[in-house]
């Protein structure tokens, strides 16, 4: 099992039911976190919402494949919708829930701490706390010394077609540039970008670049974790009035760059340079004179 024993015990009634029942059931759970999704956005940003959700390929096709991805976007809307109500303890903790998959959260810390948000910051921690705490508690040191095991050793076969990831190493494999110079570089870039929009803006923003940072650095990211980019893709074109910001967020959803990974590289490089135009466009977008004293 390639996630933390909290994930697999919070999986574990499934296994009450046969093979393919239980995977209709998993299926129909996804395909209501996703409907709550669009009702959340219709009421947060009109019918406009609706038709660009209905665009965006990946997550129909991680519900079709069993992926989760679709749980994870449930996770950051949730959160997100917590902090719109001021409730920021509570917005930090349930991002954290995000913890199953840590490498998809890499930047957030960074964006957090940036922007001094320390009880959302405490939240987000006490968040990843309970799940290791809880992982701990079902599988003891020696379980999660073999997980770590697992995933240092298996990484090879977690990642069998690196040009069709979503980060700058499958960007430079699609490229034919193998350097390790270029990948420190790329991601070091991304980072800084990160860091620039954190510091002169607000919240949205600030989450927007870091989940577009974590997805372009992070070791293992395909297609269906693209689905964790439709949170930052809608609040960029429904909250920025930038023509350039508005023309990538629409680029992301439209299904041709998604289509491209059926080809071979450096086709496959599409939905990669779809999630990075976006946070070009946000960080040419960004006012150098803007300063947002965020609450605390």
């Amino acid at each position: 099992f390639v996630r933390p024993h909290i994930y697999a015990a919070v999986l574990s009634p499934l296994a009450l039911l046969p093979m393919r029942p239980a995977f209709y059931v998993w299926s129909a759970i996804q395909g209501a976190v996703l409907l709550a999704i669009a009702v959340w956005a219709r009421r947060r940003f009109g019918n406009d919402a609706l038709v660009l959700l209905g665009l965006f390929p990946p997550a129909i096709l991680a519900i079709g494949f069993g992926q989760d991805a679709v749980v994870f976007l449930g996770i950051a809307v949730a959160s997100y919708a917590l902090y719109e109500r001021g409730q920021l303890l509570a917005a930090g903790f349930v991002l954290g829930c995000g913890f199953i998959k840590p490498h998809l959260l890499l930047l957030f810390p960074v964006a957090l701490l940036v922007q001094k948000r320390w009880r959302m910051l405490a939240g987000f921690a006490l968040g990843g706390a309970v799940e290791a705490g809880i992982s701990l508690a079902l599988a003891g040191i020696g379980g999660a010394k073999v997980y770590l095991a697992f995933l240092r050793n298996q990484e090879g076969h977690l990642t069998p077609n690196p040009e069709r990831m979503l980060n700058v190493h499958g960007m430079m494999v699609n490229l034919g540039l193998e350097s390790p110079v270029i990948r420190v570089t790329l991601v070091a870039a991304v980072v800084v970008c990160c860091i620039i929009i954190a510091r002169r803006s607000e919240w949205w923003e600030a989450l927007v670049a870091a989940q577009i940072g974590t997805i372009l650095i992070a070791p293992h990211v395909f297609m269906y974790d693209s689905c964790l980019v439709v949170l930052p893709a809608l609040l960029v074109y429904f909250k920025q009035s930038g023509i350039a910001a508005r023309v990538a967020a629409t680029v992301f959803f439209v299904p041709f760059p998604y289509l491209l990974q059926l080809a071979d590289k450096p086709w496959t490089i599409a939905p990669a340079l779809a999630i990075l135009s976006l946070l070009l466009a946000l960080l040419l977008e960004a006012s150098p004179l803007r300063r947002t004293q965020p609450a605390n």
